[in-house]
């Protein structure tokens, strides 16, 4: 077996994720910036407390801005929140209550954690609603993110898994992560369901330590436009035989 056979082999035998990590494509100077809108949830039930201490809504303030820091520098943030501005309990305008609270743009930790900071937690959950003005947010073109953070499932119609397959068959090209804080088995499977639909991944958090590390390693990967996942490749120990 001559040089580049042997090396070929050995790739092959270490495509292992658990032990090598994923690879990773570079970053070229002539790609677009990648985009990345926050989507976070300041419904009533954020009040709730969460385990490390205050509310929830306090924690996942905390852990988005701490967060900020591993998105790349040259990444096109914005903040949308929703539930903040209307009652709840199917309240006038509580299943259109989402604002774009901070523009996509160049990426600014200080005009982002005000904005974060700015919000109390009061209504509904219109989700589907928000990735729909979400994906406007994002503009056209590039690579495009949400990184969705909420404590529950849907309380508006429609649904927003079916939103989502909607959105990406009338060819909207977008990543969605979604991250359940403190969640149910229904609220867990919907918001599954919708990080399949929109190619992303779903965390599961259940305190203030794993929402951070959650939402840390979300806002590494946006420059790649891929998700991590944990299920091992068995190698082989021919190129001829490794997996594709």
């Amino acid at each position: 077996m001559n040089r580049s056979h042997r090396l070929a082999a050995a790739c092959g035998a270490l495509l292992l994720v658990s032990v090598c990590g994923p690879v990773l494509p570079a970053a070229h100077a002539d790609e677009p910036a990648p985009k990345v809108l926050l989507m976070l949830d300041s419904s009533g039930s954020m009040k709730d407390a969460d385990p490390s201490g205050g509310t929830k809504l306090d924690v996942a303030k905390k852990s988005l801005i701490r967060a900020l820091d591993s998105i790349p520098s040259n990444a096109e943030v914005g903040l949308r929140v929703y539930g903040a501005d209307a009652d709840g309990n199917g309240a006038s305008g509580a299943c259109s209550d989402s604002r774009l609270a901070h523009p996509v743009g160049a990426l600014d930790k200080a005009g982002l954690s005000a904005a974060i900071n700015q919000f109390q937690p009061r209504g509904d959950t219109p989700i589907a609603y928000s990735l729909k003005e979400g994906a406007k947010d994002l503009g056209d073109g590039g690579k495009r993110h949400v990184i969705l953070v909420s404590d529950g499932e849907e309380t508006c119609s429609p649904d927003p898994c079916q939103e989502i397959r909607e959105l990406i068959a009338g060819g909207v090209s977008l990543q969605i992560d979604t991250v359940g804080f403190g969640v149910g088995d229904k609220a867990r499977q919907q918001l599954a369901c919708m990080a399949e639909a929109g190619g992303g991944s779903y965390y599961d958090a259940k305190d203030a330590d794993s929402l951070e590390a959650s939402l840390r390693q979300l806002g590494s990967e946006t420059v790649h436009g891929h998700t991590v996942a944990d299920t091992a490749v068995r190698g082989e120990g021919t190129p001829a035989d490794a997996p594709e």
